[in-house]
């Protein structure tokens, strides 16, 4: 995609001033976040990532990443602690959990962890080099605010590293037959019961079998998150024109459930 001329301020004035049904689903979403968080950085698996030179997301290296970073969204630090792992430090994390920064906290030497809306962050123009928002837009009232709120932060031929939900994929078709029965069971508390099934269900859908605990994050991130969306492809792809972006390359992970993008500003 060739870049446009124009002007990329397209920004969504709810980044700052959010409607009540905006704010809440931003509660909501909190309070979810806070009872069901991700599970911990998983140390091992980023060994294996950074020895193997893995593309992060099908997208870059993580010696392509140029400092300072900043993700929101962070959850737990899972991708933070990776960046860290592979040498860097000038490294920044919101997140809009309380509890999430806690763990995350807990595993990070470098990063600068801080609780913070998605849709207006407290940071100035242009501050970063390299903004990460990895399947987390999906999951708040204004994805395109958040996809603006990115460019905002991002600096001139800086990058932007983006995740979201693929409208009509396996997850979209998943989410819509099972969600209100997963979420029927967790409120009846029986879930336990169901656990075998679901840890199935995951080895089909992920490919790896998952502990009581993973299993959790799994469920709850994928049936229980009050607030999820699904977009096309060229949804997004409009949003980086009107913003006057160039798209750097694009990909797909998760059984291409989730469309990931780089971005130049």
């Amino acid at each position: 995609m060739e870049r446009k001329t124009g002007n990329w301020k397209v920004l969504c004035t709810e980044c700052y001033n959010e409607p009540i049904s905006h704010k809440t689903e931003v509660m909501k979403e909190m309070i979810f976040r806070d009872k069901y968080p991700f599970i911990e950085p998983d140390i091992e698996a980023n060994k294996r990532f950074i020895q193997n030179n893995e593309l992060f997301l099908g997208l870059l290296h993580l010696k392509e990443f140029k400092e300072p970073i900043i993700e929101i969204g962070c959850g737990t630090g899972k991708y933070l602690k990776l960046l860290e792992m592979s040498g860097k430090k000038k490294i920044v994390g919101i997140d809009i959990s309380k509890n999430e920064i806690g763990i995350a906290k807990k595993y990070l030497k470098y990063s600068k962890l801080e609780q913070g809306n998605a849709l207006g962050s407290r940071f100035k123009h242009n501050s970063f080099e390299i903004v990460m928002c990895c399947g987390v837009a999906h999951h708040t009232p204004s994805p395109r605010g958040v996809f603006n709120e990115c460019v905002r932060i991002c600096k001139y031929n800086g990058r932007i590293v983006f995740a979201i939900y693929r409208k009509h994929s396996l997850y979209y078709w998943d989410y819509l037959l099972f969600n209100r029965i997963v979420k029927l069971i967790f409120k009846m508390k029986i879930e336990k019961i169901f656990y075998p099934l679901l840890k199935l269900w995951f080895l089909f859908l992920d490919g790896n079998w998952a502990d009581n605990k993973l299993l959790l994050s799994k469920t709850s991130d994928r049936y229980l998150t009050p607030v999820v969306k699904f977009f096309s492809e060229e949804d997004i792809l409009w949003w980086i024109i009107e913003n006057d972006l160039k798209l750097i390359t694009k990909s797909s992970i998760c059984r291409d459930s989730v469309m990931t993008f780089l971005i130049e500003k």
